[in-house]
């Protein structure tokens, strides 16, 4: 006997949850110098990819990801000079797996600089990242 019927399922994964904090801080650089500073992060919650992206571009729906991210104090930019670069801009966890983002700050002025990214979740969450340094002379 052939007979169909419906079969409600529920799925549920455990959600990704990284150890960074909202905003990366580089610390003070001299203008015209560069320093190179390493992020690591934990996921303790389920398995998941991510990648990084200019808050503006996402905002525009500029979604493609470059690896490294350039990015100045202001506006994205599509080659030297820049202010901060995030490598790599990709990461795929498992569970209470550790990761690396690095952050080269170069600044070109004196003065506190920052730039908006966000960190988009293959379960469609975005956290907003804020890139911070301070150029001194």
């Amino acid at each position: 006997e052939l007979d169909s019927f419906p079969v409600p399922l529920r799925a549920r994964r455990l959600p990704p949850r990284l150890t960074l904090p909202p905003s990366l801080d580089c610390g003070y650089c001299f203008v015209g110098a560069m320093v190179r500073v390493d992020f690591d992060f934990v996921n303790e919650g389920g398995s998941g990819r991510f990648f990084i992206i200019d808050r503006q571009a996402w905002e525009s729906g500029d979604h493609t990801p470059l690896d490294p991210l350039e990015v100045s104090a202001t506006a994205r930019t599509s080659g030297p000079p820049t202010v901060f670069s995030v490598s790599p801009t990709f990461a795929e966890l498992p569970a209470g797996a550790a990761g690396r983002f690095s952050v080269r700050f170069a600044p070109e002025r004196e003065g506190p600089l920052a730039h908006a990214l966000v960190l988009v979740c293959d379960n469609c969450e975005v956290k907003e990242l804020t890139l911070t340094g301070t150029g001194c002379v």
